[in-house]
């Protein structure tokens, strides 16, 4: 991708000027408040005593072999001089991470005595162990039976490929039983297995509300059974390759939990269509069910296929949402294509040389740093966008051919056209805030002592809170002003257990009224609700695979959840996932009732919708949603910036195309406030955009191509028009 950089000195001055006065004045409002310092691993071949021991045992606790019937479908999982305010308050619990004890990761070897039987099992304990953790239950296959359980980790997938690090080093507890040689499967041991999976979460602390089961070939058909026999017991289950029966019963007993389901269609131990029938009668009941058949793959195919394939996050779904810190071998080991992967869990870190630049603007804010500064971030973001653009076409010669690649590849294409379409938001952001005079002062670390945080780039008495509202403090606001409480609240008090979950069911004037009861409350500073601008750079860049509350849980879980491992620019919490976020910002909407930009994504949202740059949801802001609620900004001292910040405020041009000479001739006209125009092209066959240059001119002569369009749109140094978008391609 090539970039031209045509600019003028006086064009530049002429708004660089503007921008400064109205971005870059003198503090005024803290004099008096000093701020602080600122895939090598393939599937275990199951031998013909694998299949033996399926057709005795399997078979024996499973349902008949259905007729065959064609795979028709799969459904693949959906892959900011800081001075508080002198009421801050801390309302961050102490974190169970800092104080635990460091743990090796290992497996130790137990047994379990109930009804005269005695079963040995192995219990996996990750690194760093601590109370909250998530717990797996995997099942093992016909051939792992007995009293050896050695047998586990060298017959069964899942189990060896914690041993072998192939899993990385897994955050979660994993608890592997194995079938007494008097058993003939996991059928009669429904409550025997529910009664040691309460006994191991109680004894590790885990999480009682993620506990997960999944086991393949006989252990899958155990894991559906023992789920439909224990309803409640598990929030999630994936059953590899295992029989059951769509019945009445089994819907009823499975419709409130999570399933993915995995099978072969080249499975000839187990027919692949029992698993399918069975998704899809959960689904019409309403349940979360999906289904992956691996196109060809045998029945001793699937647990590589599922367990060691990225792509599906079966690991992550598995853990709810606690990912694997993997090793450098581990993850080559976990990679089912060589290279294929671009991992993004964090934003990225600043550059010596952009720390440098931020530092000389700062100490002197001229035209010449700002420039020079603005040349270093455009430099720093091609050069990530050039690198996913190599990996892309590199995983389009990987993946050709291979199961799961086409899913490689539409992830990498989304993750770029995504970067093309939001190019100059990250731009201008990032300007923002490494302009605000408050950047250099302000430590992340130092986020959670506060209440509210700054948010950079939006003038210096702007702060938000670090986390959305929670019930227990929406609950005070109720009890002092007698306001109504939201409808899922019994008797004017939120079901136990929520006090740090977001509040939701509340409508923009009920957050206005809490605004309101908080600025009464404070006597000095106002509170209101943030615009989606102000959102936005609050919030800053979200990493692809962070982690979050989005398609991991069945709603809304404590706003402290992923605090040790996910965070927005510049500290604050929970922007993605959990509940949508209400703003200032009106929506065009056709209707008459007003609709108001919601922001971040919620816990049932496609991950795409939780992007900080995603500006298309809406909400009716007379209305209360089970998946929205919202945070506060507070204004130091009730004194807006002289200027607010909006990021997409310019107008899109009106862009005329013609032929002359075998090229295609853009026109349009200059848009009030632009200082340069960016062309992209666009495919009507592809759907794909490119970026393809940039000028200050007001016209373009570009090739005309078949089934190729253009848009154009307007830039300055703090706002860009919102058109990157189909609508506005323009060709001959």
């Amino acid at each position: 991708m090539k970039i031209l950089k045509i600019i003028t000195l006086t064009v530049l001055i002429l708004a660089f000027a503007l921008f400064t006065v109205a971005s870059c004045g003198k503090p005024e409002l803290f004099t008096d408040q000093p701020l602080p310092e600122a895939p090598a691993e393939t599937a275990v071949a199951a031998p013909d005593a694998e299949k033996e021991a399926y057709e005795q045992t399997a078979r024996a606790e499973a349902p008949a072999k259905e007729p065959a019937a064609p795979v028709s479908e799969v459904n693949a999982p959906p892959r900011t001089e800081y001075a508080p305010a002198a009421n801050d308050r801390n309302p961050v619990p102490e974190s169970t991470e800092s104080k635990a004890e460091k743990t090796e990761a290992g497996f130790t070897e137990f047994s379990f005595e109930s009804g005269g039987v005695t079963l040995k099992y192995l219990l996996y304990t990750p690194e760093n162990a601590r109370a909250g953790m998530p717990l797996i239950v995997y099942l093992h296959s016909a051939n792992s039976k007995g009293d050896d359980t050695s047998l586990l980790t060298s017959n069964d997938g899942f189990p060896k490929y914690l041993s072998d690090g192939a899993l990385g080093a897994l955050a979660a507890y994993v608890l592997m039983p194995q079938i007494p040689a008097s058993e003939r499967g996991w059928v009669n041991l429904s409550s025997f297995i529910a009664a040691l999976t309460e006994k191991t979460a109680s004894e590790c602390g885990a999480d009682r509300s993620n506990i997960s089961l999944t086991g393949h070939s006989v252990g899958g058909t155990g894991s559906w059974n023992i789920a439909a026999a224990k309803p409640g017991l598990f929030a999630r289950i994936a059953p590899l390759s295992g029989s059951v029966r769509a019945n009445n019963d089994t819907v009823a007993a499975l419709k409130n939990t999570a399933v993915r389901a995995f099978v072969g269609s080249g499975d000839t131990v187990i027919d692949p269509a029992m698993s399918q029938r069975m998704v899809e009668a959960l689904r019409k009941a309403g349940a979360d069910a999906e289904i992956t058949v691996f196109e060809g793959a045998s029945h001793e195919d699937v647990p590589a296929l599922a367990y060691l394939d990225e792509s599906l996050d079966l690991i992550y779904w598995l853990c709810g949402g606690k990912t694997a810190e993997k090793s450098a071998e581990a993850d080559e080991k976990m990679n089912m294509y060589k290279n294929s992967e671009f991992i993004e869990k964090e934003q990225p870190e600043r550059t010596e040389e952009t720390k440098r630049l931020i530092s000389a603007y700062q100490k002197s804010p001229t035209v010449d740093n700002y420039l020079a500064l603005r040349d270093e971030v455009i430099k720093n973001y091609d050069a990530v966008l050039e690198r996913k653009e190599a990996k892309l076409e590199s995983l389009k010669k990987e993946t050709a051919g291979k199961v799961g690649g086409d899913a490689k590849v539409a992830e990498m294409e989304e993750i770029v056209q995504e970067m093309y379409s939001t190019y100059w938001n990250r731009i201008n952001s990032s300007m923002l805030r490494f302009t605000d005079s408050r950047l250099l002062k302000w430590k992340i670390s130092d986020a959670p002592k506060y209440d509210f945080i700054p948010v950079m780039g939006t003038g210096e008495s702007i702060y938000v809170s670090r986390t959305p509202v929670t019930c227990s403090q929406y609950a005070e606001f109720l009890k002092e002003t007698g306001h109504p409480a939201p409808p899922n609240w019994k008797d004017g008090a939120y079901p136990a257990g929520e006090d740090d979950l977001p509040v939701n069911f509340v409508s923009k004037a009920d957050a206005e009224a809490y605004c309101k009861w908080l600025t009464s409350k404070d006597g000095t500073n106002v509170y209101r609700l943030p615009s989606e601008s102000e959102w936005e750079l609050a919030a800053g860049h979200m990493p692809k695979d962070a982690d979050f509350n989005c398609k991991v849980t069945d709603g809304r879980v404590s706003v402290y959840k992923y605090e040790n491992v996910t965070r927005g620019a510049h500290g604050g919490i929970d922007f993605w996932g959990n509940v949508w976020e209400w703003t200032s910002t009106e929506r065009e909407n056709a209707d008459v009732e007003k609709i108001l930009a919601v922001k971040g994504g919620s816990w049932k949202s496609p991950r795409t919708d939780c992007r900080t740059e995603h500006r298309k949801e809406g909400r009716a802001a007379d209305k209360g949603y089970e998946d929205v609620g919202f945070r506060v900004i507070r204004v130091t001292g009730g004194k807006e910036p002289a200027q607010k910040v909006d990021l997409y405020t310019l107008a899109a041009p009106t862009v005329r195309a013609g032929s002359e000479g075998g090229k295609m001739v853009l026109s349009w006209n200059a848009v009030p406030g632009a200082v340069e125009y960016q062309i992209y092209s666009y495919s009507d066959k592809t759907g794909l955009l490119e970026m393809i240059s940039r000028t200050k001119s007001t016209e373009a002569s570009l090739p005309a191509v078949e089934d190729i369009k253009y848009i154009v749109q307007a830039l300055s140094y703090t706002e860009i028009s919102d058109n990157v978008r189909p609508e506005y391609a323009v060709g001959t």
